[in-house]
């Protein structure tokens, strides 16, 4: 076994003197404002380690043994999926319709009646302890807090039956968010070209949804949430809504 002592054996008084030299160096580098002598520190400093390391190289025979080395008996996980999937054919008509696939499935709201606005507060209770990461608990279950004092919805979200998916998709903005209720949200988003999820329980009680259409926006700490009745649906065009929300990013 080569000892630490064979391995430095090699460095010469040369060397010896480059090393101190480069220890100078490399002082002087910290203690001096000016880039010459920063330079020449780290000049210095790297001669220093290359002529170690090679040095270090040779007294081995040009080798640096570091251990034991295995070769890899597990397959590739990536190569492993790829040839379980070399060969196979498979489309979403093996699965049957999609109307009967849960995941598709959407809770139809009521048709709104007449134009309303109101604001919601999202207050969030923790469902179980978020623990300090020092046996103690940071946060119990139970903590009540609004999402909307910590961080920014920047997107503006639309909730639309079927029979509304025309006028809301004609007056989206680009980003914003379209929600279907009642109907299929994967056909819906073939038809249109364009991502429309489908509207699920708990999303209503979040965002306290009872018609539709309606559309919300952060104000605020709050949600204001816009109600349309028959006659809006077919009367307000896409302008109408840009300033309305920049009325509501201001507020």
């Amino acid at each position: 076994m080569t000892t630490l002592s064979e391995i430095l054996a090699p460095i010469t008084l040369s060397r010896g003197l480059l090393l101190a030299g480069a220890i100078v160096a490399w002082i002087a580098c910290f203690q001096s404002r000016t880039r010459r002598i920063a330079i020449v520190g780290g000049v210095g400093l790297a001669s220093m380690f290359l002529s170690f390391f090679s040095d270090a190289r040779a007294s081995l025979g040009g080798e640096s043994v570091l251990g034991a080395v295995y070769s890899i008996a597990e397959p590739d996980a990536l190569v492993e999926m790829e040839e379980a999937a070399a060969g196979k054919s498979v489309s979403l008509d093996d699965f049957g319709d999609s109307d009967d696939w849960t995941a598709t499935a959407s809770v139809l709201l009521p048709v709104a009646e007449s134009d309303d606005t109101r604001s919601v507060a999202p207050f969030f209770s923790l469902p179980f302890d978020i623990p300090d990461g020092k046996g103690g608990v940071l946060y119990p279950a139970g903590f009540t807090f609004n999402p909307l004092e910590h961080v920014r919805l920047y997107e503006t979200i639309w909730i639309a039956r079927e029979e509304h998916l025309e006028w809301v998709m004609a007056n989206a903005g680009d980003t914003d968010i379209v929600i279907l209720s009642g109907g299929n949200a994967l056909k819906a988003s073939n038809r249109h070209r364009s991502p429309i999820y489908a509207l699920q329980q708990d999303f209503i009680y979040r965002l306290d949804l009872r018609v539709a259409p309606s559309r919300v926006f952060q104000s605020g700490s709050l949600l204001t949430i816009e109600e349309f009745g028959p006659a809006a649906v077919t009367s307000q065009s896409r302008a109408f809504f840009d300033e309305k929300s920049a009325e509501g990013v201001q507020r």
